[in-house]
């Protein structure tokens, strides 16, 4: 399943990626906290290495602007960081998929009780819709699948898999490796 979320904001953070697991977080607590923390165990326990339950990706307007500014960790704390500026009328996108019904659900009705989300240093998501994207129903043993942004594939040891480096069988199998582990951990399926 897919979600589009449409949001109304002024500027991001270039590294806005870990900063927009923040209102995810929310979002999941608000809805189910027992599931939340389930699959973000707080911090005195011991964090398993379950398989991530999602993706997602941000579509930015073509217009914007670049420019540095400093931001307050806190009182004593001040960095550099480099924003993304838009146009008053424009919106940011934000996809999120998951094969995992539970975690779609409790994210949606999490995201509809959120309708501003401030990530402060004068930064905040206004909400402005919130949808569940069609999906193309596979009808054949082969599909191919556009992407929206690169794929990083890691071995066992975390390491990236690098298509260049390697055969394509092994990068095959490192993906379905991934794939076995997603749905093992979700499903308690094998890949078929």
């Amino acid at each position: 399943m897919r979600l589009g979320i449409i949001y109304k904001t002024l500027k991001l953070p270039i590294l806005y990626r870990h900063r927009l697991m923040s209102p995810i977080k929310e979002a999941l607590g608000r809805s189910d906290t027992n599931y939340k923390e389930s699959i973000y165990p707080v911090e005195s326990v011991k964090k398993s290495k379950i398989a991530k339950l999602f993706y997602f990706i941000i579509s930015m307007p073509k217009e914007k602007t670049i420019e540095k500014e400093k931001i307050f960790i806190d009182e004593s704390i001040e960095i550099d960081d480099i924003f993304l500026y838009f146009p008053e009328e424009s919106y940011i996108n934000f996809y999120i998929s998951s094969n995992d019904y539970q975690f779609i659900a409790n994210l949606y009705n999490g995201l509809l009780e959120i309708k501003e989300f401030d990530f402060g240093n004068g930064i905040a998501l206004k909400l402005n819709r919130i949808f569940i994207l069609n999906e193309r129903r596979i009808l054949t043993d082969e599909v191919i699948f556009k992407t929206n942004s690169p794929i990083l594939i890691e071995d066992i040891e975390e390491n990236p898999v690098l298509p260049i480096e390697t055969s394509i069988e092994y990068l095959n199998g490192q993906f379905n490796a991934i794939h076995h582990k997603i749905l093992n951990d979700i499903r308690r399926e094998r890949l078929k």
